[in-house]
């Protein structure tokens, strides 16, 4: 093989991968649900499947089973005490023990009695210091422990206890070793147990739950790194161990070893930017893809390898494309269908296993061919 040869096919290479490097993102079809095929409501806030394969949507309108062909509808009632509290649902989460929680705006928490199907209630009680404290709930987490966290826009976060049924508060205080505010939008135990908290206008809260230290993370003009936006609206932790958080002016990354942040902010002039600044909703699916659905940029893909965004975006003109691009939540079910809940768009799902890739194989008859 001469070396002219072994350069012509260097060069080869090079190409396609340049050009596998800028080419369109695979295809990705949605198939979208919404109040024409059963939901009681187009504005989704929250998705999750329960163990027994059940998908829950909790809508500005009420909160929708899906068993896959229709929906079963719950909403408040006045004369039912058993049924939910508030029509409004912000947030679910299926605990250790298969108990169904529903947060509402207004309503309180809620745990689901499948056997009676029937929801009881946990509210604020001003004349009970162990009730929920606030009754807007925004978000539910466990941790490594099987704690029950939950946090509240006005009541700080809870901690429930199952053997007395009761609740215990993290609050915001004057001290410098308190919850830094009480509105918090977003709550989540990381698998070391650290909780991380994000409040709506205070920042970031870093508590460890064995020695009861709050450690706070706030924006700063003079530091490049450190977080982009004081209104935390979600928090996760993915495989590898990365922390992320969706605010209104950017997604950070943080480096929890150094305390300092990555931040991806959108960009007019890269069309590889995060599609909008107001990040709501953070997954990674199965195949280690990162998920961020904002507020107006529709839903977007971070490609690691090459530290850019893909967009998936509303449009009109294709039945395919997701209905809506304010996206509010997103979750993947056990047979790896991502679910996209979205601003009155209803709810979508794709198949993310089902993408076009073009394939370049040897053909022995075509000495151009790869090798």
């Amino acid at each position: 093989m001469t070396v002219r040869f072994l350069i012509f096919i260097g060069s080869i290479l090079a190409l396609v991968a340049s050009w596998l490097a800028q080419a369109a993102p695979p295809a990705v079809r949605f198939k979208s649900l919404s109040i024409e095929q059963g939901l009681s409501q187009n504005t989704v806030f929250s998705i999750y499947q329960d163990r027994s394969g059940f998908m829950w949507f909790g809508t500005a309108d009420g909160l929708n089973r899906y068993d896959g062909y229709q929906f079963k509808q719950f909403r408040h009632d006045d004369n039912d005490p058993f049924s939910l509290a508030n029509n409004l649902i912000t947030v679910l989460h299926e605990d250790i023990s298969g108990n169904l929680w529903v947060g509402t705006e207004g309503g309180g928490l809620m745990r689901y009695d499948a056997k009676r199907q029937r929801f009881i209630r946990y509210q604020h009680d001003a004349d009970n210091p162990h009730s929920l404290s606030h009754d807007f709930v925004t978000a539910i987490t466990q941790d490594n422990q099987g704690r029950l966290w939950i946090a509240t826009r006005g009541g700080g976060v809870n901690l429930y206890d199952k053997l007395s049924d009761q609740f215990t508060h993290l609050r915001y205080d004057d001290g410098p070793n308190s919850l830094s505010d009480d509105n918090v939008m977003a709550v989540f135990a990381a698998r070391n147990g650290i909780l991380w908290i994000g409040t709506d206008g205070n920042g970031l809260n870093r508590y460890d739950p064995d020695t009861g230290r709050f450690t706070r993370y706030n924006t700063s003009p003079n530091n490049p790194r450190g977080l982009s936006d004081d209104h935390i609206h979600v928090i996760y932790e993915d495989s590898k161990n990365r922390l992320w958080l969706g605010t209104e002016l950017g997604l950070n990354m943080l480096d929890r070893d150094k305390g300092l942040f990555q931040t991806f902010v959108y960009d007019p002039d890269d069309p590889y930017s995060l599609g909008n600044n107001h990040v709501r909703t953070i997954i990674e699916d199965d195949l280690g893809g990162l998920w961020v659905g904002t507020y107006g940029g529709g839903l977007n893909r971070f490609e690691n390898n090459l530290q850019r965004f893909i967009h998936y975006r509303h449009n009109a003109s294709d039945p395919s494309a997701i209905s809506n691009d304010i996206v509010l939540s997103t979750f993947q079910d056990a047979n790896g269908l991502l679910w996209i809940g979205t601003w009155a768009g209803g709810v979508n799902k794709v198949d993310i296993a089902l993408r076009r890739f073009g394939h370049y194989k040897q053909d022995v008859d075509d000495w151009g061919s790869i090798n």
